[in-house]
């Protein structure tokens, strides 16, 4: 195996490989009429389609997240970050019933919580930076969320800004065809995927166009068991003099333990 420290999957080829080797995976999700009651409430049919994208134990064909693909045909604009948080809080209680041995081995104490990324504000390494006049950044090499369980994205539309896209690595797949690496070989303390292995994940990557997820929510399943790290691409300021944009939401499933609290910018959701 050769393993480089290039920059962060660089040259991605999903096709190469993809998660199921001949094709890429199947993420997006349809939600269809009875999956949303009148009062836009999620229904128990869109758990249940979100944990069929979710799980994955032996059978690596499944994506282990999801992109809703019709999003706005079903809930309005103004309606949707309602709509996340009570899906945020309705999917906790579902894997907790359902899935726990799976989500949950350890039976932690779970949480669900809401995180506004706003204002020109961008991720690097995971702090938040005020709004810089110009300048490129690496939003996020290849991790894990540390102590996320799930974790959900949604994504409204950027202004001035390009880069900045989301990427999915099928770390599993990985490990499956390279069995003499372990999975504590590749993550430090803080669940970063270390710089040797980048180069090599490249062919199980998936980078989702800003295009695709604009407007809608992607979700993952963020646990070492499923094998699903994710990253993004540097963002760039189109036109350094101009206001920019660049603004998501961010709901998590997560444990809350006394040695790692909350962030103090988070919204809480359940006790």
């Amino acid at each position: 195996m050769r393993v480089s420290a290039s920059a962060p999957l660089a040259g991605a080829n999903p096709l190469r490989f993809g998660w199921s080797r001949a094709k890429p995976p199947q993420y997006r999700l349809e939600i269809s009429p009875s999956d949303v009651d009148a009062g836009l409430e999620p229904q128990q049919s869109l758990l249940e389609k979100i944990a069929q994208k979710l799980i994955r134990r032996d059978d690596l064909n499944r994506s282990g997240f999801a992109l809703f693909s019709n999003l706005a045909d079903r809930v309005p604009p103004a309606r949707q970050e309602t709509f996340f948080t009570t899906l945020t809080l309705k999917l906790q209680t579902y894997l907790e019933e359902n899935f726990k041995a799976f989500f949950n081995p350890g039976n932690k104490a779970l949480t669900s919580i809401r995180r506004h990324m706003q204002d020109g504000q961008v991720l690097t390494e995971g702090n938040l930076v005020a709004k810089t006049p110009a300048g490129n950044w690496t939003l996020k090499s290849p991790h894990f969320d540390r102590g996320a369980f799930v974790v959900m994205h949604q994504y409204h539309p950027t202004k001035n800004v390009s880069g900045g896209q989301f990427q999915v690595i099928d770390v599993n797949q990985f490990l499956h065809d390279h069995p003499t690496v372990a999975l504590s070989q590749m993550v430090d303390a803080e669940s970063k995927v270390l710089p040797a292995f980048w180069e090599a994940l490249a062919p199980y990557s998936l980078t989702l166009n800003k295009e695709e997820v604009t407007g809608t929510a992607l979700i993952f399943n963020n646990t070492f068991r499923a094998g699903v790290a994710h990253a993004a691409t540097p963002v760039v300021i189109e036109e350094p003099s101009k206001p920019f944009k660049r603004e998501y939401v961010r709901y998590t499933i997560t444990p809350v333990t006394p040695e790692r609290p909350l962030p103090v910018d988070v919204q809480r959701l359940s006790d």
